[in-house]
């Protein structure tokens, strides 16, 4: 651990996950600044993920081996580790990217949910914060870099498998107390190999309608309704 309090902790959470880690370690070692840290929370990998972990005696980091109940529930816990102003999630078959580098001048303001642009197959993610735009497009999380008070009023909500990330920005944009803002910058290469990648959150899509109307208002709400309605009438799925 760094004797000063460090800007940006890094969370990432593994799970057998000893094939991604010489990328995402090569990625830590060219791209990560110096006011970081770097957590790992493993949920008792079978694999050698641990050794690999171990093994990197040249990097700043801390690992915590405990079981959990799935990827939401290992990253509330692994909060309870960190120790920075930002708290940043990214996964083991993800990469932070060059860019990354220059983030620490944009983090300013701790009411503020900075967030970059991520790189997914080579294509730029450009995300939106506008409200309705939200609705329609999750910001994930290997583009936000979260204000450490947000974690004192809220957590991940279990229920969601794969989408309490989106469940959370939801909540975000509509508390009063913060505000988003976007970072000119790719920040990380988003990996394919994930949850997210290949399932879907079948408790977030039906309950996703009235989060919006909780915390986006009534307009964007019917906005959205009309978006599903329009897209069923073509036969496209919403998520």
């Amino acid at each position: 651990m760094q004797n000063t309090t460090p800007l940006v902790s890094i969370i990432c959470v593994t799970f057998n996950a000893a094939t991604h880690l010489p990328s995402f370690f090569e990625s830590i070692e060219k791209s990560m600044p110096n006011n970081c840290e770097l957590i790992f929370f493993d949920g008792e990998s079978t694999d050698n993920t641990l050794e690999l972990l171990k093994e990197k005696r040249n990097i700043d980091q801390t690992v915590v081996v405990e079981t959990d109940f799935g990827i939401y529930d290992a990253m509330n816990k692994a909060l309870k580790h960190a120790k920075g102003k930002w708290f940043y999630f990214i996964g083991a078959d993800d990469e932070i990217y060059s860019d990354f580098k220059s983030v620490p001048k944009y983090l300013t303001d701790e009411s503020t949910c900075y967030y970059g642009d991520i790189l997914m197959d080579d294509i730029r993610i450009v995300r939106s914060a506008k409200a309705y735009q939200l609705a329609k497009y999750n910001i994930s999380h290997q583009a936000i870099f979260y204000p450490a008070s947000v974690f004192k009023k809220y957590e991940y909500n279990l229920q969601y498998r794969i989408c309490a990330d989106y469940d959370l920005n939801l909540k975000l944009r509509g508390d009063a107390n913060y505000e988003f803002k976007h970072i000119p910058l790719i920040v990380a290469k988003f990996g394919t190999t994930g949850l997210s990648s290949s399932e879907i959150d079948s408790k977030f899509i039906s309950d996703k309608p009235l989060i919006i109307k909780k915390h986006l208002g009534l307009l964007n709400y019917l906005r959205f309704k009309f978006r599903i309605m329009k897209h069923k009438a073509q036969g496209r799925h919403v998520k």
